[in-house]
């Protein structure tokens, strides 16, 4: 299995969280290629420039300092990927709006949900038969598997928060009290 740069991410984010997360993010590459030039990896390869970290003695004052002079860019970038993601569930909510305002029957969204919550719903059952009985299933077909419940969790999670998201309650804040500003 190769690294990424989320695994970078997730292993910087043991010293220097804010560093870490915005490595693991969608601009990991462009943070990760500045981090390469910090320690003098031979190449902008997430395993070298983990390899690089490592052999580094202070590498952990070098992350933690990077992560200080860049803060405020780095949560800036964070901040900025919450707005776009947020701004896509409205999007998908904004045109289901539109196609009920203009009489069209678009079931796809409905059909999808339920597919999704009754395939969560399984696969946590067949998850729990496997922690009980787990001798069952092969190892290989079992990474597999529980590969496909993680799949399904981030499409379940993705479904909640198109029907019942923290984006939907900032909305109905706006609307409701019309004093809601961007934090931004």
């Amino acid at each position: 299995m190769s690294f990424s740069f989320s695994d970078l991410g997730k292993n910087i984010a043991n010293f220097a969280p804010v560093l870490g997360g915005a490595i693991a993010g969608p601009g990991g590459a462009a943070i990760g290629s500045l981090i390469a030039n910090l320690f003098g990896s031979k190449s902008q390869d997430p395993q070298d420039i983990w390899e690089s970290i490592n052999a580094d003695n202070d590498a952990k004052l070098k992350l933690l300092q990077f992560q200080a002079q860049h803060e405020i860019e780095l949560q800036k970038l964070a901040l900025q990927q919450i707005q776009l993601d947020n701004e896509d569930v409205a999007n998908a909510r904004n045109k289901q709006i539109e196609l009920a305002k203009a009489g069209a029957k678009d079931n796809t969204v409905t059909i999808l949900t339920y597919l999704i919550v009754i395939g969560f719903y399984l696969t946590m059952g067949g998850v729990f038969y496997l922690l009980v009985n787990p001798g069952d299933i092969a190892p290989e077909e079992g990474k597999l598997f529980y590969m496909f419940a993680g799949i399904l969790t981030m499409a379940f999670a993705d479904t909640y928060k198109f029907h019942l998201g923290h984006s939907k309650i900032f909305e109905n804040l706006k609307l409701q009290t019309n004093t809601w500003k961007d934090p931004g």
